[in-house]
């Protein structure tokens, strides 16, 4: 890897192995270690997003490589480019869990908002229908 590739992943600059590289792939990241393969062997460019162990911790990262083959087909080199994206991957995350937390409270919304009025028979619902729309002059005196 270059000099910041090797920082990165913890690896003194110069060729290292597949091997290597696996070892430092999350174990629930297997899938991911398949496109690997599946793009070695099928000779196109590999573009995935998985957790690899760097400077001790569990990070997030997307890879992009192309491979070089020798002339009986075996694979010989993989360039590319090893991008740490955690904290976009975690923005995302948290983005999703609010947006989840959002669709939960409107349906708890709107389950609320279909309660049974003491004025109406027991077979009837009211449902809240909308926002409730008043002049800004009704809710701030405005004279």
């Amino acid at each position: 890897p270059s000099r910041f590739g090797a920082q990165l992943l913890g690896w003194t600059p110069g060729p290292h192995g597949f091997a290597e590289l696996f070892a430092l792939i999350h174990p629930d990241d297997e899938r991911q270690m398949r496109a690997w393969t599946e793009a070695v062997v099928s000779r196109t460019p590999f573009d995935c997003e998985l957790r690899m162990r760097l400077a001790g911790e569990w990070r997030w990262v997307r890879v992009r490589a192309e491979f070089t083959y020798a002339a009986d087909g075996r694979p010989l080199r993989g360039f590319g480019v090893t991008q740490d994206i955690t904290d976009q991957r975690l923005m995302h995350d948290a983005v999703a869990r609010e947006q989840a937390r959002l669709r939960l409270s409107d349906r708890q919304q709107a389950h609320a908002g279909r309660r049974q009025s003491p004025d109406l028979p027991p077979n009837l619902e009211t449902r809240r229908t909308g926002p409730m729309v008043m002049p800004l002059s009704a809710a701030f005196s405005m004279s």
